[in-house]
């Protein structure tokens, strides 16, 4: 299955005024990803592409993957309670991400 999602709501070398558009962007794809790996149970491949490919993008990556660390954590937080010590280290995330390519994740985005 291939399936295009083509996001126009921002420019390039702007920052969204806005954060809920795209984390509303994030979690369809993710969603997206779900229901095709539930039906189908292949492996999913993702390309993000905006027109620098670091910015945007990092920034869509990074956001993907720490929600995806939030999910695990949820079943761990119900079975351990408030007393556990459970956290997402965000500027790792972003650290990985800027070693892989530089500027991967624009600092007007984060």
């Amino acid at each position: 299955m291939f399936a295009q999602v083509h996001y126009r709501g921002s420019t390039d070398f702007d920052v969204p005024d806005e954060t809920h558009h795209t984390i509303d962007l994030v979690k369809y794809i993710r969603k997206k990803i779900q229901t095709t790996m539930s039906h189908r149970g292949d492996k999913v491949n993702i390309l993000v592409q905006c027109s620098s490919s670091v910015g945007k993008t990092g920034t869509f990556i990074a956001l993907y993957k720490l929600m995806e660390e939030l999910d695990s954590l949820v079943p761990k937080f119900e079975n351990e309670g408030t007393d556990s010590n459970l956290s997402i280290d965000i500027f790792n995330t972003v650290f990985v991400l800027r070693s892989k390519r530089m500027q991967m994740v624009g600092s007007a985005f984060i």
